[in-house]
């Protein structure tokens, strides 16, 4: 079985590296949000409150760009009022998850490596931003996961398999618009 690269991996990078230019916005927006409300010289609360607020604010920041512009085709094709607010649910959902996870490393980077609060965010947020990524990519802005069961079954009729004249075999596209070809 062989892979086409540039069918499968463009469309996929293209999308990441988008979503990662939402990301240094939202990278922004937590990092401003931080020193607003932990900062001693500003409102000074805890820190992990701060973190938790300040992450929540730059994560609905980030799911109307990713809907506007990363995930736009998708958000275009599906764009009831419920479609949206299930793809907010699941991004907040899945971003919790981040957001606990950015908490845990902040705070060990902090409290017992003695890291900059500032550095230490930056470093939890890249990594989070992997998990945030596969996860929204496979279940928030998913082309048939927002869509009803006899929708999919619909769907699922209408995507055959193919084969062309030189004997390749061309799976359907992906949820993604990928097209596998295979030998």
């Amino acid at each position: 079985m062989k892979i086409n690269r540039d069918v499968v991996v463009w469309p996929t990078l293209k999308r990441y590296i988008r979503f990662g230019v939402v990301g240094a916005t939202g990278i922004a927006v937590d990092m401003a949000v931080l020193f607003i409300l932990s900062d001693p010289r500003m409102l000074a609360i805890n820190l992990s409150l701060g973190k938790v607020l300040a992450a929540e604010i730059a994560l609905i920041s980030n799911f109307i760009w990713n809907e506007l512009w990363t995930f736009g085709d998708i958000s275009a094709a599906q764009n009831r009022w419920r479609d949206r607010l299930q793809r907010l649910v699941k991004f907040n959902l899945i971003c919790v998850a981040g957001i606990g996870l950015s908490l845990v490393l902040l705070n060990i980077q902090v409290r017992l490596i003695a890291v900059n609060v500032y550095l230490g965010n930056l470093i939890a947020i890249l990594i989070v931003s992997v998990w945030n990524f596969g996860m929204n990519l496979k279940f928030g802005w998913n082309k048939t996961a927002n869509i009803g069961f006899f929708e999919k079954a619909e769907l699922q009729s209408v995507f055959t398999t193919e084969i062309d004249r030189a004997g390749t075999e061309q799976c359907p596209p992906s949820p993604d618009g990928f097209q596998i070809f295979i030998k």
